[in-house]
């Protein structure tokens, strides 16, 4: 849903609303930045670069590419409890290809 949404607050607040006590609602969404666990990403590699701007023009029309580090707050704001937040990593590149070849 990233770049989709224009008002995350309200669409959980709305989404709160409309639950009954004990009901729950999962929201998975990404953080668009790409991370290296190596340390070897720099932030003037182009994907780095690219991902900036991208995201600099979707803030601009009031929109995140990066809705995944917010949503627990927004969802603790809105009055959601037990919320449970699970982060996985999504290899791309290279090593994407290495671990799907040793499946």
């Amino acid at each position: 849903m990233a770049g989709a949404i224009k008002d995350w607050p309200q669409l959980m607040h709305r989404t709160f609303e409309n639950l009954k006590p004990g009901a729950w609602a999962e929201f998975a969404d990404l953080d668009i930045d790409y991370y290296s666990q190596d340390g070897t990403l720099a932030e003037e590699d182009a994907i780095s670069r690219w991902i900036q701007i991208a995201a600099q023009g979707m803030e601009d029309l009031g929109r995140t590419l990066r809705p995944g580090k917010r949503l627990e707050g927004w969802m603790r704001d809105a009055g959601f409890v037990n919320v449970n937040v699970v982060r996985s990593p999504v290899p791309v590149g290279d090593l994407a290809q290495e671990q799907e070849a040793g499946e």
